[in-house]
């Protein structure tokens, strides 16, 4: 079995945006019920994996320094609010 060891052309983000778009244009053209539903659930998660993946680029831009600070201002914040945590850590993980 060979491998297609080829790198795609759009970004990852990309490619789920536009997975979620064709997905919702499908959605509209079907009559309400199970199928939409699934059609519409498949938009979501690919609008939220796409967000995810841009959240991670971005984590790996960023240097180690950077990110180790970022981690103690929002372990700070989640410390203040006695222990009811709104930072962006802990909302992205619900």
């Amino acid at each position: 079995m060979v491998r297609n060891r080829s790198r795609s052309a759009a970004s990852l983000e990309a490619r789920l945006l536009k997975s979620a778009e064709e997905a919702r244009a499908a959605a509209n053209f079907i009559a309400p019920g199970p199928e939409q539903d699934q059609l519409l659930r498949k938009a979501l998660k690919a609008e939220t994996l796409a967000s995810a993946a841009d959240r991670l680029s971005l984590a790996e831009d960023l240097s180690m320094a950077d990110f180790k600070s970022e981690a103690i201002s929002d372990s700070r914040i989640c410390a203040a609010s006695r222990g009811q945590c709104h930072s962006r850590v802990a909302l992205s993980a619900k």
